[in-house]
């Protein structure tokens, strides 16, 4: 939290994601949405957010009902202050670094549906399977593509699971049709936050590796995964990394760390091959400075 000393008593101003509460989440969400599509200016939205978390209500000044020098002081005030939470965006997107799970659980009917666990700090600690971080991964790609809200409800059964440790019979429950009556800004959100740990990934100096492009190569890369699961299980199988059950149960970090030892052993045979680093570089099409740390 962001402490600002007042004339009575302090001003608390969340300074991170983690700092809100899920009522408040939603709502910047909400008012991030209004953001993208044009309707409000960056200056609105953080006046909005400082308003909401404050609990701040403006008045007309009672003295001095008439008086729009001081009201303008009092607005000039408001926006000086709303410029400290900064959070919310990075530059002009959505800032998507999330360090757990903003939303905790959702309720429908009287049911309540405990979301799934992304923590990172000194070490990740996560409860998302390896098939269970696939499915949703390529759910957000058919979203962006198709629009379909169907494609929403599918993502947020998966996060928000009806029989938690159990994929597959989650997945053939139907409970993806219970998220068709959860408002539309809620599962966005649910969105939003995925969002966040694929991108925690791609943008992680071991992992970003496995989601870049390919280019044509005599390395047989199945390792990327935007080639598939069942291929990159079937790849790291024959690499002696386990069966095909135990992998698809394994976290998403556990998996993704199979994935970058056998890429190192890759690059170890490749080497010993008598490729150059600068080689293997071009062939694979991985910026040398990568190959280097893997090597």
């Amino acid at each position: 939290m962001i402490t600002i000393k007042g004339k009575k008593h302090p001003i608390y101003l969340p300074g991170s994601w983690e700092d809100l509460t899920p009522a408040w989440y939603l709502y910047t969400i909400e008012r991030l949405l209004l953001l993208v599509a044009g309707q409000i200016t960056p200056v609105d939205l953080r006046v909005s957010l400082m308003l909401r978390y404050t609990g701040y209500r403006p008045r007309r000044w009672r003295l001095f009902p008439d008086d729009p020098e001081r009201r303008a002081i009092i607005n000039h005030n408001l926006v000086l202050l709303s410029g400290l939470i900064e959070f919310p965006l990075r530059g002009a997107e959505i800032n998507t670094r999330f360090h757990r799970n903003p939303l905790p659980f959702v309720k429908i009917g009287r049911r309540r549906y405990a979301g799934k666990r992304f923590d990172t700090g000194i070490v990740i600690r996560t409860d998302i399977t390896a098939r269970e971080f696939s499915d949703a991964f390529d759910l957000v790609k058919a979203y962006a593509a198709s629009g379909r809200e169907e494609c929403l409800d599918s993502l947020c059964a998966i996060l928000y699971p009806a029989i938690p440790g159990n994929p597959r019979a989650n997945a053939l429950s139907g409970h993806e049709r219970r998220f068709a009556r959860v408002p539309f800004l809620t599962r966005y959100a649910i969105l939003v936050w995925f969002t966040g740990i694929a991108r925690y990934f791609m943008d992680h100096p071991d992992y970003k590796v496995l989601f870049s492009d390919t280019t044509a190569s005599r390395l047989d890369r199945p390792d990327r995964v935007d080639l598939g699961l069942s291929e990159i299980i079937m790849h790291l199988s024959l690499d002696g990394f386990g069966s095909k059950e135990e992998m698809e149960r394994s976290t998403i970090v556990e998996f993704f760390d199979m994935q970058v030892k056998s890429l190192k052993k890759k690059i170890a045979a490749a080497l010993a091959s008598g490729l150059k680093e600068h080689d293997i570089a071009s062939r694979a099409g991985i910026h040398y400075s990568v190959i280097q740390r893997l090597s």
